[in-house]
């Protein structure tokens, strides 16, 4: 039966048809576009192979690793895939995009002379996938990564890119965050020097901040969806799971935003559209206190977008002791993640029922607890070094050195600053600036 008001609504409306169309595109159509570019990327490689390269590498990020002959191809093209890389590393990066990429940039760990003279490599991190190319064209990565083991923290899910790709022109090994078990795979199995460990930006909330806060024993809100006004974050999704619910639950949602994303008034359309005007709080650039604050006193939390990369507030919410609900469909959480503990996986058709279930079963989850244990910057970085004792084959590599804690604050920091004074990271990049 046709829904008189929505018809009316969406035809005085019709950039809310485009939202919807887009939406349908990115959720279902992503496989027959891949097999498109695949498909152009053989067509024109005899005489592109630069557009070929370009074509199937994003064949390979809208299939999700999802299709083995596309896999397969760029596995066959992997010398002229990291060829493409390092042209593209060439372009010298503008002063701006420079000085991003060196604020994105820790030395987690300095390098170290043993007694018996040997060097006990460092650890340097570089966050943000725009990053590491801008790193990479402008110092000399096959000399530091001599002194320092390199770990990669994407932004994005989907890692055949030159970015990521680039790395695997070194001689030393380089460690790649890869929180998506499609992305370890893709990484496993792409170079020998690259290192894919399953955590990703939500294994380094600062807890500090994101915390439970024993007073709010009452909840305020009965779900909380911490996003931006980007049509990726898919919030009618959550819109039509209150319609679906309001016979017999009058949910009471905050819906929390960063200002861009440039789509607000759409979002406000969509609430209308939904009728969930009485039903959703919006709040916009919370501080971290305040976020915190209203996770505490929401019975869950959840992620609605089909494909991004370790999407933090979901994490966040963890250590604010909020359970999460995450679509079946996306791609880039690490779903182990989201357990018994910490909360549920469902279908996008049965948010609805995950809701209410939530609604009345909150308190049987104990996230806080689980994410301390397993997912806190000092286990992620345990993890790292666990690695990295498994690739140096020496169960006792760093045992006796300080290693920092970082965490996302949205961008990398240290949680408590290395106490070592000689190695200033301007320092260590000046010695290896390229030519």
């Amino acid at each position: 039966m046709i829904n008189v008001y929505k018809l009316n609504f969406m035809l005085r409306h019709p950039q809310i048809i485009r939202w919807f169309l887009k939406d349908f595109a990115d959720a279902k159509l992503r496989p027959v576009i891949s097999v498109f570019y695949f498909l152009f990327s053989l067509v024109t490689y005899p005489f592109n192979k630069k557009a070929s390269n370009e074509y199937i590498m994003f064949s390979h990020r809208l299939s999700n690793n999802n299709i083995p002959l596309i896999n397969r191809i760029i596995y066959l093209r992997k010398s002229e895939l990291i060829e493409h890389s390092l042209k593209e590393s060439n372009k010298i990066p503008d002063q701006k995009s420079l000085e991003l990429a060196i604020k994105r940039t820790l030395i987690i760990k300095a390098p170290k002379i043993l007694e018996n003279g040997n060097l006990e490599k460092g650890i340097m991190l570089i966050k943000f996938t725009d990053s590491f190319l801008v790193m990479f064209s402008k110092f000399d990565f096959n000399a530091i990564s001599e002194k320092f083991h390199i770990v990669l923290e994407p932004s994005w899910a989907g890692y055949c890119l030159p970015q990521i790709l680039v790395w695997a022109s070194l001689r030393q090994p380089v460690i790649i965050q890869a929180s998506g078990k499609q992305d370890f795979k893709f990484i496993s199995g792409f170079s020998d020097n690259l290192y894919p460990i399953d955590i990703g930006s939500g294994n380094w909330v600062d807890d500090s901040h994101f915390k439970v806060l024993e007073y709010y024993n009452q909840k305020k809100y009965d779900a909380v969806y911490v996003a931006n006004y980007n049509s990726i974050k898919r919030h009618h999704v959550l819109f039509k799971g209150i319609e679906l619910l309001k016979p017999k639950i009058d949910l009471k949602v905050a819906l929390i935003c960063s200002s861009h994303g440039g789509q607000r008034d759409l979002v406000a359309l969509l609430i209308k559209y939904y009728r969930a005007d009485k039903n959703v709080s919006l709040f916009e650039d919370l501080s971290k206190v305040e976020l915190n604050e209203i996770l505490n006193q929401s019975k869950t939390n959840m992620l609605l977008s089909i494909k991004e990369g370790s999407n933090r507030s979901i994490f966040e919410g963890f250590f604010s002791g909020t359970p999460a609900i995450l679509l079946n469909e996306n791609v880039g959480v690490n779903r182990e993640h989201v357990n018994s503990y910490t909360g549920m996986i469902v279908e996008e058709r049965r948010l609805s029922d995950a809701l209410e279930n939530m609604y009345y079963n909150y308190n049987k989850f104990s996230p806080s607890i689980w994410a301390k244990q397993n997912i806190s910057c000092e286990a992620s970085t345990h993890k790292i070094v666990s690695l990295i004792r498994r690739i140096e084959d020496n169960e006792q590599w760093a045992n006796k050195s300080e290693i920092a804690l970082k965490v996302n604050n949205p961008e990398a920091t240290l949680k408590f600053p290395l106490t070592d004074p000689e190695i200033e990271l301007s320092q260590v990049l000046e010695s290896y600036v390229r030519d």
